[in-house]
């Protein structure tokens, strides 16, 4: 079972309890940075790639840059910030009860932190400015696995040279008094259950 999975039976459940909600994915806001990621690969700075299925993705190396780090983190937290105006709109103009927000603020930190090779950011200034993005009210979540249990969920992570440090940097976001880490190493069910209880705590 994967997060999709977890977030329509969360859906479900929060809908069979009389709670309106709304879906919204959030991890690339692709506005200012999304030029800088053309000349990327004019320059070398992103190189293609083919994964285990046979798709062909970019992958960034920014970090090869250090002013174009400093610039790309700043470029994308303007993209992160805009993209607030989106969340605006759900909670303001469509108004449901609870919104869901899949793969915002942190995860764009994460992707940040990786592309760029600075795994201080999430203890840096950009960590409070990035946020200070969420709203004051929002509840904030980490899906967790085990290790064996994501590679047999998602084996082309084998061949992800990223893999190893990404989880790093989530295992050091969990240390944090935000977001909630929750365990996927079971049910859906039990999965959903935990979310509920503090949620509604």
């Amino acid at each position: 079972m994967g997060k999709t999975t977890i977030i329509k039976s969360l859906q479900n459940e929060l809908d069979s309890r009389g709670f309106s909600t709304q879906y919204i994915w959030l991890r690339y806001n692709h506005y200012l940075v999304k030029p800088v990621h053309g000349f990327c690969r004019l320059v070398g700075l992103s190189r293609k790639r083919v994964n285990a299925d046979g798709k062909i993705v970019w992958r960034h190396e920014f970090y090869r840059s250090k002013l174009f780090c400093k610039l790309y983190i700043f470029l994308t937290y303007l993209d992160t910030l805009f993209s607030r105006v989106k969340v605006w709109f759900f909670t303001t103009i469509i108004t449901p009860d609870i919104l869901i927000c899949d793969r915002w603020v942190y995860d764009v930190l994460i992707d940040l932190a990786v592309d760029t090779r600075t795994p201080e950011l999430l203890e840096s200034n950009w960590f409070k400015l990035f946020s200070l993005i969420i709203p004051l009210r929002a509840k904030q979540y980490i899906i967790k696995r085990d290790y064996e249990n994501i590679l047999i969920a998602r084996p082309e992570y084998l061949n992800d040279h990223d893999f190893e440090h990404r989880k790093l940097l989530y295992e050091k976001l969990e240390q944090k008094e935000k977001p909630i880490a929750v365990e996927n190493n079971s049910s859906v069910s039990r999965v959903v259950k935990k979310i509920m209880n503090d949620f509604l705590d």
